[in-house]
């Protein structure tokens, strides 16, 4: 999808008004924290879980030759684009009418607006250059770990950042085959499952080769 402001996007309060019946009868905002630098990159949906993929403005700079072990001092060369994407979640908070009569207990008279407040679930950084990116720390963390479409949900974040790079003229992606977070047997199958095979005489370095890319 071609990337979007947050604040007030249509499209995100479309999809909260479709999961969150009330909203659909007060006023909601989007809010939170660093929103204004923050563009739409996709969503994360299944049956019963609802979030976004968002990413923050693009730095440009040089990594040093030796930078990532995983590439060669060529590649690293290359390097000259950085963007943080964060995974967030949607909190409505509710502000609420309150009628305190004299001598008895305080009463909910109604509801003003929600604001939604957007927060932080994970994290995911690209660097990228010419045709070669390294893809880095690409988590769903809190209460999201524990849910049985983990996988589900970590195959549309990794399915954004690809399709960005993607966008970007990117063509090889490098990243890790291991992560401290993760049991290795399951975060290896996972990789294997997305395309990214190893790389000859690179240590622990797997490598995908960008095609028909999507986001789910």
């Amino acid at each position: 999808m071609e990337e979007q402001l947050v604040f007030n996007n249509p499209h995100i309060l479309e999809k909260l008004c479709g999961r969150i019946d009330y909203l659909n009868d007060f006023p909601a905002s989007i809010e939170g924290e660093d929103l204004e630098d923050a563009r739409l990159l996709g969503t994360l949906e299944t049956d019963d879980f609802l979030g976004f993929v968002l990413g923050y403005s693009p730095e440009e700079g040089e990594v040093s030759p030796d930078h990532f072990k995983m590439l060669s001092k060529e590649e690293n060369r290359q390097l000259n684009h950085y963007r943080l994407i964060k995974p967030v979640l949607p909190w409505p908070q509710p502000i609420l009418g309150i009628s305190v009569p004299g001598g008895e207990p305080a009463k909910v008279t109604g509801i003003h607006r929600v604001p939604v407040v957007l927060k932080s679930c994970g994290v995911a950084q690209v660097w990228w250059g010419g045709d070669v990116a390294v893809l880095w720390e690409a988590l769903l963390d809190g209460d999201v770990k524990e849910r049985q479409d983990y996988e589900a949900l970590m195959n549309q974040l990794w399915g954004c950042c690809e399709v960005f790079l993607k966008g970007q003229g990117v063509r090889q992606v490098y990243t890790y085959n291991r992560d401290d977070e993760y049991p290795l047997k399951w975060y290896q199958g996972f990789l294997e499952r997305r395309g990214y095979v190893p790389v000859k005489d690179r240590k622990i370095t797997v490598r995908k080769i960008l095609g028909s890319v999507r986001a789910g």
